[in-house]
């Protein structure tokens, strides 16, 4: 009987269940989300990072992680040949990762 409350307790608090997993949005929901003032447009973000400016963009996504989270990611190839992908927060510009591939 304990060891089912305990289970019971896992699953209602959460530790049991799915994890959450970004949701792409749609064109039209992105653009709503940067007319609202709740995104930055792509335009804003590439002014806070020059080096992706030169940069070519490979593959471009704009997810909700969560709630009121929205994440760009942007594969670029740089001049110099190599790929980089980043994360950046829509709302703030702020850099969550980045990622290097030769």
């Amino acid at each position: 009987m304990k060891s089912l409350l305990c289970v019971y307790l896992l699953v209602v608090t959460g530790f049991l269940s799915q994890p959450v997993i970004a949701d792409p949005l749609k064109q039209s929901e992105a653009i709503r989300l940067v007319k609202s003032g709740h995104i930055l447009s792509l335009d804003e973000i590439l002014i806070l990072y020059p080096e992706m400016l030169s940069a070519r963009v490979l593959d471009l996504e704009l997810e909700r992680d969560g709630d009121e989270v929205f994440i760009y990611k942007i594969e670029f190839l740089m001049l110099d040949g190599s790929v980089r992908e980043y994360e950046i927060d829509a709302a703030s510009g702020l850099l969550i990762r980045e990622e290097f591939e030769e």
